[in-house]
C-alpha cells in the first residue's frame, strides 16, 4: 500500500538526513546525539503505557520489556555506545541494523491496519530510531566493524533470544503475561524471534521445518513442536556466520590483508 512504501522511505530518508547533519560534526558531538536518540528509543519504549493514549489502559504488561529482539536491542543499545568491546558492539549495530529495517518493510503487527493511529505511529518512530541509531556510528565511522567478530555474532544471537525467553518467562510467573495459559503455550503465543518454531501463517517454512525435524529435536509428546531455541541453534549460528564472513571482511578487508 502506499503507507508501506511511505513508511519504509520515511526510515531511509530519516537516517539519511541525520547522516547529512552529522557528517561535519566531530566524533563527539555525533556519538552525543546518537546516545540521546537511543535513551529517547528506550525511554518511548519502557513507558509507552503512559506516552501513548492507546496503552493508557494496558498498565505495565510485557510489552515494555524485552520481549521481542527489536524491544531487546533498543533497551541494549545505549550500553552498546558505551562498551569498548568490539563483538559486542558489532552485534548490537549489524543486528539492530537489520532488525530495524526489515519489522518496517515487514510490519507483521500491523499489515492491513491504518497508519493513522497511535499505535502505528509508536512502532514506527521506535524502529525508524533503532535503524538509525544502529546504522549511524557505521556510516559515520564513530564504530569499524572487524572481521574478528565473526566466531561471535551467532553466539550473541543465540544469546540474546535466550534472554528473550527468560524475561518472557519470568513475566509469566509474576502474572503479568500469559493468563489463563501454560507457560509453554504462552511462550508458544509470543514465539520470540521464531525460536519456538515458525507461525502457521507462513505455511510453507512450517511444512519445511516439519520435514527436517519430524524425527528429532521435538518435544516428547507433543509432535510437531521443536525444542524451544535449541531446535535452529546450530543452523542459525552457521547462517549468521556466513553472512557475517562476507559482510565483514569486505567491510574490514584492509585490516584482514594487513594480518
Amino acid at each position: 500500500s502506499p503507507s508501506h512504501v511511505l513508511s519504509v522511505l520515511s526510515a531511509l530518508v530519516f537516517c539519511f538526513c541525520v547522516f547529512l547533519l552529522l557528517r561535519r560534526t566531530s566524533r563527539k558531538v555525533s556519538e552525543r546525539v546518537i546516545f540521546i536518540m537511543m535513551l529517547f528509543n528506550l525511554i518511548q519504549h519502557l513507558f509507552k503505557w503512559l506516552i501513548y493514549p492507546h496503552h493508557i489502559a494496558e498498565g505495565f504488561t510485557i510489552v515494555s520489556t524485552a520481549y521481542n529482539m527489536c524491544a531487546f536491542l533498543i533497551i541494549f543499545s545505549p550500553i552498546a555506545m558505551l562498551v569498548k568491546k568490539q563483538f559486542i558492539r558489532d552485534a548490537f549495530f549489524l543486528f539492530g541494523s537489520v532488525a530495524g529495517i526489515i519489522a518496517i518493510i515487514v510490519p507483521y503487527w500491523h499489515i492491513g491496519s491504518s497508519p493513522f493511529t497511535w499505535e502505528y505511529l509508536r512502532y514506527m518512530i521506535c524502529h525508524v530510531l533503532l535503524f538509525t541509531n544502529s546504522m549511524l556510528p557505521l556510516l559515520l565511522g564513530i564504530h569499524k566493524p572487524s572481521y574478528k567478530s565473526i566466531p561471535f555474532l551467532g553466539l550473541m544471537f543465540i544469546g540474546a533470544v535466550g534472554c528473550i525467553i527468560l524475561n518472557d518467562t519470568i513475566f509469566y510467573a509474576v502474572g503479568l503475561f500469559g493468563e489463563g495459559m501454560t507457560l509453554s503455550e504462552a511462550l508458544r503465543l509470543s514465539n520470540p524471534v521464531w525460536s519456538f518454531g515458525p507461525p502457521e501463517s507462513f505455511s510453507f517454512i512450517v511444512d519445511t521445518v516439519k520435514a527436517i525435524f519430524s524425527d528429532f529435536m521435538v518435544i516428547s509428546g507433543k509432535a510437531g513442536l521443536p525444542i524451544p531455541l535449541i531446535w535452529y541453534a546450530v543452523p542459525m549460528y552457521v547462517l549468521i556466520t556466513l553472512i557475517a564472513t562476507l559482510l565483514l571482511t569486505f567491510l574490514d578487508r584492509k585490516n584482514l590483508k594487513r594480518d
